[in-house]
């Protein structure tokens, strides 16, 4: 699987980025502060009315993590992905994080400890991270068809193929898809392929494995 390539940049808890294609960007944060140290630390403006539903403490660090984490790849890019500000992103009616009048697609991800961003010029983009456990087993069955169940000989290859699913749903951007029959992957190596299965169209998509320590990170977009 591809090494993460970091960069220097002031904020330690930003531990890597990774861009396949001129197009394409993606980060990781490490998530090591509180939410507190995270609120008086960022340095833009932000919308936090969805902070409102959400009650679990550490969910509402995740959250924040991964805006610092979105500031910081919009400044590695300086303007090449476009003029785009982290205080403009909003949702769009599927309620899928975006940039009003922007080419540049934008996936957001986050669990215990760790928070990913992904930016895409052009094409959507999906990102997912998941924690590999044991509860992944008892998933699986409902999103895999048997086909897929066969390629994954583990809890961390189950947890692959739910991150990757994710990815795709997240890519694709249209509520109700059915996980295990419309969302479908085939194994080639340590990497996924992807299909979209709606209304008669199969949408194609390349699904970057990575693995971090007891964790699983999958990257769905074009090739």
């Amino acid at each position: 699987m591809p090494r993460l390539a970091a960069f220097c940049l002031p904020a330690m808890p930003l531990h890597a980025t990774h861009q396949p294609t001129a197009t394409l960007l993606w980060g990781l944060w490490r998530i090591e502060e509180s939410e507190e140290e995270l609120i008086q630390s960022i340095h833009f403006q932000i919308d936090t009315a969805d902070l409102a539903t959400i009650s679990f403490p550490h969910r509402r660090v995740q959250w924040w993590a991964v805006r610092h984490l979105l500031g910081a790849l919009v400044a590695h890019l300086a303007g090449r992905f476009g003029p785009l500000d982290p205080a403009q992103l909003t949702k769009d009616p599927n309620g899928r994080p975006h940039w009003p009048q922007q080419d540049c697609h934008v996936s957001l991800s986050h669990t215990r400890g760790w928070a990913a961003a992904a930016l895409s010029l052009h094409a959507p983009v999906g990102i997912d991270i998941e924690e590999v456990t044991p509860k992944v087993g008892r998933v699986a069955p409902r999103i895999m068809v048997p086909e897929e169940l066969a390629q994954a000989p583990d809890f961390e290859w189950l947890t692959f193929f739910w991150c990757a699913k994710e990815a795709l749903y997240k890519m694709y951007g249209q509520p109700g898809l059915d996980f295990r029959e419309q969302l479908r992957l085939h194994r080639h190596g340590d990497q996924l392929q992807g299909q979209v299965l709606d209304q008669g169209q199969v949408l194609t998509a390349r699904c970057r494995c990575h693995r971090l320590p007891g964790h699983c990170l999958v990257l769905a977009g074009p090739g």
